[in-house]
């Protein structure tokens, strides 16, 4: 997923994604190299805001780090946090081509160790007012036609919003090829370090595509062209101001020379099966079906009639 080609996703897993992934100018021309490019992006870093305050850092001690954002549910609810399965790599390994996790505490789970965290309004005013909350569970997490987990944080939802962090409404129906969307997230390979903060990427929405990658296939993979590089999987996808989808891969420019796919090489699959390799997408995961999962009290129920998540058989 979205890594640099030189730091691995996943120091301690066996199976990680070392993917650069793509950024675009104001025109819509894909560019090379973000340090040398940073200021034709077209990305902002945001300055302190605050309907954006629910997004923020999740980060695995000692290893690697994505973007996650706050649930918005009931405040008498958990802490509910939404970031890419890919992303708990380091605490287990990848999930499974057909795995579901659910209900698994950390402590159980991860690694010796490992600590996941989730920093929200990570924004680089006041960088050391910044506090961290641990996730304690991870409730729901699978790379099997989608890419996604959600995690319970130790605090409540109340607590947090009294903290002034607001989180984010996600849209019970999807958006369409041609929308206006916006990412929020925080890059964190390929810029200098004053400008690993929270940014805004704006593009329009592509259509519904079936994107493989390595053993995993998504069946509803958004594509897009905001701008975005490592450390922005699990950035929320917004558009009129609810969370449509969540960022997870993209292709690397090598990808236009090579008409192989693979682990870090994401391929479109059109409808007669046909392997399309373009090299100059990025993508995201559909998250509507995960509103449907929250029952009257704003708690996660997988089991409930309601919810369209995929349910493992054995859970």
């Amino acid at each position: 997923m979205l890594r640099s080609m030189l730091i691995w996703l996943g120091i301690l897993g066996v199976t990680s994604w070392s993917v650069s992934a793509a950024i675009f100018d104001r025109q819509g021309r894909r560019l090379s190299e973000a340090p040398a490019n940073y200021q034709l992006i077209n990305w902002q870093m945001l300055p302190a805001t605050t309907a954006y305050s629910g997004v923020g850092l999740v980060k695995i001690r000692q290893s690697s780090s994505c973007t996650g954002f706050l649930v918005n549910t009931k405040a008498t609810a958990p802490a509910y946090v939404v970031t890419n399965a890919h992303c708990l790599d380091s605490l287990n390994n990848l999930p499974g081509a057909n795995e579901i996790i659910v209900n698994r505490t950390i402590q159980n789970w991860s690694k010796a160790g490992a600590l996941l965290t989730f920093t929200p309004s990570y924004f680089a005013q006041s960088p050391s007012s910044k506090r961290s909350y641990e996730v304690k569970k991870v409730l729901y997490a699978t790379m099997k036609n989608n890419d996604m987990a959600l995690l319970e944080l130790s605090p409540t939802q109340r607590e947090l919003i009294a903290a002034g962090v607001v989180p984010l409404n996600i849209s019970p129906t999807p958006s369409i090829s041609g929308e206006k969307i916006e990412v929020i997230g925080i890059p964190g390979d390929r810029v200098s370090v004053d400008r690993q903060f929270l940014h805004r990427a704006t593009c329009t929405l592509g259509p519904t595509v079936k994107v493989r990658e390595g053993v995993y296939t998504w069946s509803q993979s958004l594509r897009h062209r905001c701008s975005i590089v490592g450390g922005m999987s699990g950035s929320p996808m917004l558009a009129r101001g609810k969370v449509v989808g969540i960022v997870n891969t993209a292709g690397a420019e090598v990808m236009a020379r090579s008409q192989k796919c693979g682990l870090n090489k994401p391929c479109e699959l059109g409808a007669d099966r046909k392997i399309m390799v373009t090299g100059n997408e990025n993508y995201g995961q559909l998250l509507t079906k995960m509103a449907s999962c929250f029952n009257n009290q704003g708690i996660f129920q997988l089991s409930q009639q309601s919810c369209n998540l995929e349910k493992d058989a054995r859970s």
